[in-house]
């Protein structure tokens, strides 16, 4: 693998990290909060939750490809089918 895959690699694992904090994060918050907010604000939190983890799989998504991609790329010369 060279440098500029390694570092875009390692790009996508360091945001997917992040994103998994904020989720984190945010149930942490409902829970501290649960009987204290409004059912509206806890469906507004529980919301923000669901767009941290789409986007989520979303940074998941592209490194699988990415992977994938890599190893077509090192399977081409190899002669594998």
């Amino acid at each position: 693998m060279n440098q500029e895959n390694r570092k875009h690699g390692l790009d996508l694992l360091e945001r997917y990290a992040i994103q998994e904090d904020h989720i984190v994060c945010l149930l942490r918050q409902i829970e501290e909060c649960k009987g204290r907010l409004e059912s509206q604000d806890l469906h507004y939190m529980l919301g923000l939750c669901l767009i941290e983890n789409k986007q989520n799989q979303v940074i998941i998504k592209k490194a699988f490809r990415f992977l994938l991609d890599l190893d077509d790329g090192c399977n081409q010369g190899v002669g594998i089918d």
